[in-house]
């Protein structure tokens, strides 16, 4: 498959940036294809993942064997033992957020409209007021930790199954800074990026936590290895759980 061999696992060791312009050409695809076929509903999002599934799989499977390989990488620290993954998942959404907010604003509005319905659909609006709602805080969190529970899930039982939904939620903040950019009303973006950023910091660490569990547990055959890595797993979804907290507070503040 062409797009799959876009980027190679050697290729993206040596310059892991390389992933933010492969993203945003997977991304591009699914737009371009849900342009082409807008019967096939949401191909913006599962076209996009679809040729990045072996890139990952292929940092997920090689991070796993490094680790079994090296019984003190941990003490170099977990965002130092786990950067790559977490560079991937990063560059991986920005690229994405990149593409979709290009084509977004660049399409004509009922054309673009149309193929960001469902992320349109999702879009809240911003009030702009400082108070805390504690309504609006309950149906936050209530969200985000559903959205974090698919997460986790999908990393456990299918490894890379996490990159649907942060692709999802990258198109989704894509459609917001695109509205905003039409309507000339940046207050929104200001309004949006300190929670979003909580909550895709959260999602990113959840999807690593989950993603490394899930290969140690094929791949690694010492206990005390499987041991760290769940300490590990454990620390990760603690910060996730309070970075969400932190966003739901933020978000419902606006």
């Amino acid at each position: 498959m062409v797009l799959s061999e876009l980027l190679s696992l050697r290729q993206y060791h040596k310059n892991p940036a390389a992933m933010l312009p492969a993203s945003a050409v997977f991304a591009s695809v699914g737009v371009l294809v849900q342009i082409l076929v807008p019967a096939l509903k949401p191909n913006t999002v599962i076209f996009a993942m679809i040729p990045a599934i072996p890139i990952i799989w292929s940092i997920l499977v090689s991070e796993a064997r490094k680790y079994s390989k090296e019984p003190d990488r941990r003490r170099k620290g977990f965002l130092e033992c786990y950067k790559h993954l977490l560079l991937a998942y990063a560059y991986l959404s920005i690229g994405a957020i990149i593409a979709y907010f290009t084509w977004f604003t660049l399409l004509p509005p009922d054309v673009g409209n149309a193929v960001f319905s469902d992320q349109l659909r999702e879009v809240r609006p911003v009030t702009g007021f400082f108070f805390f709602n504690t309504k609006q805080f309950d149906a936050i969190i209530a969200n985000n930790l559903q959205v974090l529970l698919l997460m986790l899930v999908f990393s456990l039982l299918y490894g890379i199954g996490s990159i649907y939904l942060l692709l999802w939620n990258a198109s989704v903040l894509a459609v917001v800074f695109g509205a905003s950019a039409r309507a000339m009303d940046f207050s929104r973006i200001l309004g949006t990026m300190p929670f979003a950023s909580l909550e895709f910091a959260a999602y990113f660490i959840a999807s690593v936590g989950g993603g490394v569990l899930s290969i140690a547990l094929m791949h690694s055959s010492k206990r005390r290895h499987l041991k760290t890595i769940l300490i590990d797993f454990v620390l990760a979804m603690q910060v996730a759980l309070l970075l969400l907290l932190l966003g739901a507070v933020v978000e419902s503040a606006f």
